[in-house]
């Protein structure tokens, strides 16, 4: 059985395909851009699906989040707290989101194969311990090996794709920031909170 290559099989796939179709809707657009990073959460449906920056319990990001149910995103100025609801806006954020929850849920394939393969690690190994006969113990080492090749192949994917990760995420924050520039310039969302 080999479970990994499958696996790396539809996975090259899937990530080729999403992400060269994400990669130029997250470039930052021309303007003044905050070095810094404003914080900000995505909230979806009263959920907050991502938060990034200054998240204290405390902080005026953090009540306005926690007390105002909605589709949103709120952001960080140097003035208080902003709001993006617009449907046009939302639908970006949710186009630059959508590559990491895709990535997330083949991390979490990924997570789920292994488990099947460290269970029989596990029995093989209880084998590997009660055999006395030196061929048994070798053709159960074998195996052990075998199995061990795979979960270093589905490491390795899981490995690639944290780094996909990565990258979609330093991206999509960066849109992020550039999108709060921009309707700050332009004053195309309210201030809500100081």
């Amino acid at each position: 059985m080999n479970v990994s290559h499958s696996v790396s099989l539809a996975l090259c796939g899937l990530l080729g395909a999403g992400l060269l179709a994400q990669s130029t809707d997250n470039r930052p657009t021309d303007g003044p851009q905050d070095s810094a990073g404003r914080s900000f959460a995505v909230v979806e449906h009263s959920d907050v699906r991502t938060a990034q920056g200054t998240w204290a319990g405390s902080g005026p990001l953090f009540r306005y989040v926690h007390e105002h149910p909605g589709t949103y995103v709120a952001f960080q100025g140097t003035d208080g707290v902003y709001r993006l609801d617009s449907p046009e806006r939302l639908a970006e954020v949710r186009r630059l989101y959508a590559p990491m929850q895709a990535l997330s849920a083949q991390q979490e394939a990924l997570a789920h194969a292994q488990g099947p393969l460290a269970q029989q690690q596990h029995a093989l190994g209880e084998q590997q311990r009660a055999a006395t006969d030196p061929q048994d113990k070798g053709r159960i080492g074998t195996a052990q090996g075998a199995i061990g090749s795979e979960q270093g192949e589905l490491g390795a994917l899981q490995g690639a794709i944290g780094h996909q990760q990565s990258e979609v995420a330093r991206a999509a924050y960066r849109r992020m920031q550039a999108i709060f520039n921009q309707c700050l310039a332009n004053s195309t969302c309210p201030r809500v909170a100081s």
